[in-house]
């Protein structure tokens, strides 16, 4: 029979704030988002959740939240979205 995983989410905070900083930073590098000596302009306006194997001793996968006005997100400045889409973006704060 498969062994089923089991992991515990939370939100990333002290040292495993930074080892999930590091994570999302390592993947953004892996698909080319960013340069190896970069830095990220949003990391002062994330919060970052983790996924954790129960057992707690291994961070798996990680996301975050940004907290800006969508007009400033990445999203807006980074990607070319088709004027009939963007128009059905508010971007008033």
């Amino acid at each position: 029979m498969d062994k089923k995983e089991e992991y515990y989410y939370s939100k990333a905070e002290g040292d495993l704030c930074d080892e999930a900083v590091a994570l999302h930073h390592h993947r953004y590098q892996e698909v080319g988002f960013i340069k190896q000596k970069m830095e990220d302009p949003y990391i002062e306006n994330s919060t970052y959740f983790i996924v954790q194997t129960v057992d707690l001793n291994k961070v798996v996968g990680v996301t975050r939240l940004i907290f800006m006005p969508l007009k400033d997100l990445p999203t807006m400045k980074h990607f070319n979205i088709f004027e009939i889409l963007n128009c059905k973006i508010k971007l008033d704060d």
